[in-house]
């Protein structure tokens, strides 16, 4: 591993229905699924990529995958992928969030706010933390990103999305 580069994180969640997973892990990324969500109306922003762009873009950025397991199946092949959020950083000072993704068939069930929380303590290891950014046009999720990332607006869009910031390791923790 690269001495720059956190250590690979997992979490878990067991609802009544389910069992959830989240993890860092990059060799879990289902690359078909990310470039589906790519092309979604869910992700006006995103577009589909080569596998070699795709790898690229992905071995540049801190992924975290949102997986559900699959009941009946043994592992390795036990969880199917549902969800993402990508960090592009140095993973020392700065996060800018993006690619925050989770399949609709699945939303409603506070996994989104749950991976927000990951990210956050994600975000708590880099050893400088200095800024955080991300875009929003939805405001369900400005909400949640003020209360649980404690990112404030700092620039209205014309076409209503929204840049949102925060800084400073002291006021995260």
């Amino acid at each position: 591993m690269n001495s720059s580069k956190l250590p690979i994180r997992t979490w878990d969640l067991t609802t009544s229905e389910s069992t959830y997973k989240i993890s860092t892990d990059p060799n879990l990324l289902d690359h078909d699924f990310i470039n589906k969500a790519f092309a979604s109306d869910h992700m006006p922003w995103a577009q589909p990529m080569s596998a070699e762009i795709l790898q690229t873009l992905l071995a540049n950025s801190l992924t975290l995958g949102l997986y559900l397991e699959i009941p009946n199946i043994k592992p390795p092949n036990m969880w199917g992928q549902i969800g993402m959020a990508r960090l592009v950083t140095d993973h020392v000072t700065v996060v800018y969030l993006t690619d925050m993704y989770i399949d609709p068939a699945h939303q409603r069930r506070g996994l989104g706010r749950w991976m927000v929380k990951c990210i956050r303590e994600q975000i708590r290891e880099f050893p400088v933390f200095r800024t955080l950014l991300l875009l929003t046009s939805n405001p369900k999720a400005r909400e949640m990103y003020e209360e649980e990332l404690s990112v404030k607006n700092v620039v209205d869009r014309k076409d209503g999305v929204i840049c949102m910031t925060r800084s400073s390791y002291e006021e995260y923790m």
